[in-house]
C-alpha cells in the first residue's frame, strides 16, 4: 500500500522531498524518484527501504511501527497534563506598542474571593500533572495575589508540578526573586534586542524609558538559582534600524554578553495593540529573513536559537513538543487561561476577545459553553480544506487565536495570511539545509527545553 504523500523539489535541484500528511519524510534523488514513479513497489530495495521508513509504503513489515509512530506523534491528544494560566490583573505599568493583551494602566484585578474559587477549581482538576502560569498585564503589580495562590496550592495540591511567571521584569527586586527561587518558578521576561530598541518598543505610559528597570530585574534573576529566559519581540522598527544580518548579530552579542548561549525572539504577530499599530507588523518575507539570518548566525556561533528549535523538533522527532506547532494545539483542553474575573478562555493570545469566552469559574467550579468549546476544538489543519492540499500540513499548525484577530474567523484566508506564507518559506529553507540543521538539532537536543 502506498500512503498519501506530497513531493517538494529541493532548490539545489538534486533531491525530491517526499512528506506525508502526518509529517514523516524522506529524501530521494531525482533518479530514485523517477524509478519509484515508474516501478512503484517494485523499485530498488534501497528506495523501498527509505519509503518504508517514512511510512510512505506500508505493508506487514512496518504497520506496527507506523501505529507506534502515530501514537507518539499524536500522544499529546491524551496527555495527562494541563497548563492553567492565571491573569491576576490586566493592568500594566508599561505601554508596549505591540501588547497582545492590550493592557493599560487601569484594568481588572483579581479579588481574594475569586482567587479562592480559582484555587478550589484547580484542586478539583482530575489530571495528575498541573502547571500554573501567571500572566497579565503585569502580574507583579499584584504580587500579593501570586503569593497567596502559590502558598495555598502548595499546601493543598500535590499535583502541582511547577509555576511560571511571565513578566516585563521591571518590578523584580530581591524579595520577589527570593520568593520565585523558593517556589521553583520558571520565569519568562521581555528584553527587546538592546537598550535602544527596548525603549522604543516598551516605554512607560508617560513615554519614559523602561530598559534600565527591566535590565536590573534581569540581573537580579541572574544571581538566583531560577530557570528563566528572556525574549525579544521583532517589529518593523528593528528591521529599519538594523537590517536582518545586523539584527541577528545584535541578538547574539547581547546574549553572549551575559553568558547566555541562546537567543529567544518572536516576530510580532497581528494581535492586541499590533492590530492597531499595523505599521510595525512584518510581512512574510521580512519574517522569513529575520528567522533565516538568526538561525544561520546561531549555527555559526554555536548558540541555541529557541525560535527555530521547535520547528526542528517537528522535523526530526516523532513527538510534537511545542503546543503551538501541533495539529490541535491543546488550547481549551490541555491549556486554559483565566481572567481576573474568573472567565475562561482557550489561551493567552485570545484572552481579551469576549466572543471566545468558553466558560466561567463560579463557586470553585467551571461552567463551560459546550457549543463554543466544541467549535473551537474542532478547528485544526485537518479540518481546513485548504490545509489539506498543503505539503507542510504534517509539520505546521494554524493559530486560531491569531487568525481570529487578523481575519475575524478561526481559519485563515491562506492567500492573505502572512503567517502561512512565512511557514511555507521557512520549512522549504530548513529542508534545503537539512544536513546542517540535523547536526545542529542533535547538538542542542539535550539542552533545549
Amino acid at each position: 500500500m502506498i500512503n498519501r504523500y506530497f513531493e517538494v523539489e529541493i532548490e539545489n535541484g538534486e533531491n525530491i522531498l517526499l512528506i506525508t500528511e502526518f509529517g514523516k519524510w524522506t529524501m530521494l534523488s531525482k533518479e530514485e524518484y523517477r524509478e519509484f514513479l515508474r516501478k512503484g513497489e517494485n523499485s530498488d530495495k534501497k528506495i523501498i527501504e527509505k519509503l518504508k521508513n517514512a511510512f510512505i509504503i506500508l505493508d506487514e513489515s512496518n504497520i506496527k511501527p507506523f501505529i507506534k509512530y502515530l501514537n507518539i506523534r499524536y500522544g499529546y491528544l491524551t496527555i495527562p497534563t494541563i497548563n492553567v494560566q492565571i491573569n491576576p490583573t490586566y493592568k500594566c505599568n508599561l505601554s508596549c506598542i505591540y501588547c497582545h493583551a492590550s493592557s493599560k494602566t487601569k484594568g481588572d484585578v483579581l479579588e481574594e474571593d475569586k482567587a479562592k474559587e480559582i484555587i478550589r477549581f484547580i484542586n478539583n482538576i482530575p489530571k495528575p500533572n498541573i502547571y500554573v502560569e501567571f500572566q497579565g498585564g503585569e502580574p507583579l503589580l499584584v504580587f500579593d495575589k501570586i503569593q497567596y495562590i502559590v502558598e495555598k496550592l502548595e499546601k493543598s495540591n500535590e499535583k502541582i508540578k511547577g509555576f511560571t511567571l511571565v513578566t516585563n521584569l521591571t518590578l523584580i527586586d530581591e524579595d520577589i526573586a527570593k520568593f520565585l527561587e523558593k517556589h521553583r518558578f520558571s520565569v519568562m521576561g521581555s528584553l527587546d534586542v538592546n537598550e535602544e530598541i527596548h525603549n522604543l518598543q516598551r516605554p512607560f505610559p508617560n513615554g519614559s524609558k523602561s530598559y534600565s528597570y527591566a535590565y536590573n530585574g534581569f540581573l537580579t534573576l541572574l544571581e538566583k538559582n531560577i530557570k528563566f529566559d528572556v525574549r525579544s519581540t521583532i517589529t518593523k522598527i528593528c528591521i529599519e534600524k538594523y537590517g536582518f544580518l545586523e539584527l541577528s548579530q545584535e541578538l547574539i552579542k547581547n546574549a553572549k554578553k551575559h553568558g547566555l548561549h541562546k537567543i529567544n525572539y518572536m516576530p510580532v504577530t497581528p494581535q492586541g495593540k499590533a492590530t492597531e499599530n499595523t505599521e510595525i507588523l512584518l510581512n512574510s518575507e521580512e519574517m522569513f529573513e529575520v528567522v533565516k539570518s538568526c538561525s544561520i548566525k546561531a549555527v555559526k556561533e554555536n548558540v541555541l536559537d529557541k525560535f527555530i528549535f521547535p520547528y526542528l523538533c517537528n522535523i526530526f522527532s516523532p513527538m510534537r513538543k511545542y503546543s503551538c506547532l501541533r495539529d490541535i494545539c491543546g488550547a481549551g483542553t490541555s491549556n486554559i487561561t483565566i481572567s481576573p474575573k474568573g472567565e475562561i478562555y482557550p489561551c493567552d493570545v485570545i484572552k481579551r476577545i469576549p466572543e471566545w469566552k468558553i466558560g466561567e469559574i463560579q463557586n470553585g467550579k467551571a461552567t463551560y459553553n459546550k457549543e463554543k468549546l466544541a467549535k473551537w476544538i474542532s478547528i485544526s489543519t485537518k479540518s481546513n480544506p485548504l490545509c489539506g492540499y498543503c505539503e507542510w500540513q504534517g509539520l505546521c499548525n494554524i493559530c486560531k487565536s491569531c487568525n481570529y484577530q487578523e481575519f475575524g474567523r478561526l481559519t485563515a484566508y491562506h492567500f492573505l495570511s502572512e503567517s502561512c506564507k512565512f511557514h511555507k518559506k521557512l520549512y522549504k529553507f530548513l529542508f534545503e539545509n537539512i544536513d546542517v540543521f540535523r547536526q545542529y538539532y542533535n547538538k542542542f537536543l539535550k539542552t533545549y527545553s
